[in-house]
């Protein structure tokens, strides 16, 4: 299989794990505050779509040289990673990017359904 097919795979689990876990947060709401459910499923997940966004940008950025000088700026020490380091970090960042558009994709589809 191809690095695609592999990460496509790979953030398919991720998002079924967020899913399943996110049915437990929503059963709370509904029972404990008495929330409607597919509202707050639909909130729920385009929040942690946003927060996965972001993540995956902030973990690409690192990666850039731009990134590579700005935490070494901040932290005040010289950061080289290596090609393999930075490969890795790349294919995370992709992974939370891509985990956080179709969970943006799935809250959009819930919202034009119901």
């Amino acid at each position: 299989m191809g690095l695609g097919l592999d990460l496509l795979l790979s953030c398919l689990a991720e998002n079924a794990v967020i899913a399943a876990i996110d049915c437990g947060v929503v059963a709370v709401a509904y029972l404990g505050l008495g929330w409607g459910i597919i509202d707050t499923f639909g909130l729920v997940m385009l929040i942690e779509a946003a927060v996965l966004m972001l993540v995956g940008g902030a973990l690409e950025f690192t990666t850039s040289a731009a990134g590579r000088a700005f935490v070494s700026f901040m932290t005040r020490r010289e950061g080289q990673q290596s090609r393999e380091e930075s490969k890795r970090t790349a294919t995370r960042a992709a992974t939370f990017t891509t985990v956080g558009v179709l969970m943006f994709f799935e809250a959009l589809a819930l919202a034009l359904i119901f």
